[in-house]
């Protein structure tokens, strides 16, 4: 695989945080060979990592590349969460709630029958890993975000 030059960009989204925290907004390269992985573990559970690059820079692998590793834990921790990916772009074709949307997908891309789906989601199971944003038409984009911020 080709390494990917990462970045920490705190600038890149609104954090409400930021009324009562004073952060330096600059752009901070990560230093080479630094693995998502190693990032996701740094901002802990219950936090949101958000990839970022132009069309064809590799946001998608370097999500599959974090979906491995973390698969890898589950398997041998069953305490883990499922990270399971999902691409947002088939949510924009209904716009439904995000709970229904997980366990239709669950169903229609991975064969999980929508009785365990439901209760994997119900009893947050799951790491969903959201994909393709980007695709989802721009005015739909902003509710398809605030749909899965409970997630």
């Amino acid at each position: 695989m080709i390494e990917l030059g990462l970045e920490e960009r705190p600038d890149a989204i609104t954090n409400p945080w930021n009324l009562i925290i004073e952060t330096d907004d600059s752009p901070q390269p990560l230093p080479d060979g630094t693995k998502i992985i190693d990032i996701f573990d740094q901002i802990g559970i219950g936090r949101t990592l958000l990839i970022l690059g132009e069309p064809g820079s590799g946001k998608t692998t370097t999500l599959l590349e974090l979906t491995r590793d973390l698969i890898a834990r589950a398997e041998q921790d069953i305490n883990w969460l499922i990270p399971v990916v999902f691409n947002l772009s088939s949510w924009a074709n209904k716009r439904q709630k995000i709970e229904d949307w997980l366990v239709e997908e669950l169903n229609s891309k991975y064969s999980v029958p929508k009785k365990i789906g439901q209760a994997w989601i119900t009893q947050q199971q799951l790491l969903p890993l959201l994909d393709g944003l980007d695709e989802v038409k721009a005015e739909y984009r902003d509710h398809c975000i605030a749909s899965v911020e409970p997630i």
